[in-house]
């Protein structure tokens, strides 16, 4: 369990770092861009929701996917060592 609960204390920590970045990159490629780009388009939602939703896969479902993978085989192979002793 404490293994657990710091792999996710990670797992969250280096997505809030990732969408961060995500967030600064994009904004700092929009004050390039020129200001008629802006007539034509919103880009805060977009930006907010890619960040956002990259964050929720990283900290959410990822770690929740490795586990449902690493627990079924973790299992077989102490199933396997106890049967062999």
């Amino acid at each position: 369990m404490l293994v657990y609960f710091l792999a996710l204390v990670c797992t969250h920590l280096s997505a809030f770092r990732i969408a961060r970045n995500m967030r600064y990159k994009s904004i700092t490629h929009l004050m390039n861009l020129p200001l008629g780009y802006f007539n034509q388009s919103g880009s805060g939602r977009i930006i907010d929701g890619a960040a956002s939703s990259t964050e929720t896969y990283l900290a959410h479902q990822l770690p929740d996917l490795v586990g449902a993978f690493t627990t079924p085989i973790v299992v077989l192979v102490l199933l396997l060592y106890l049967i062999g002793r």
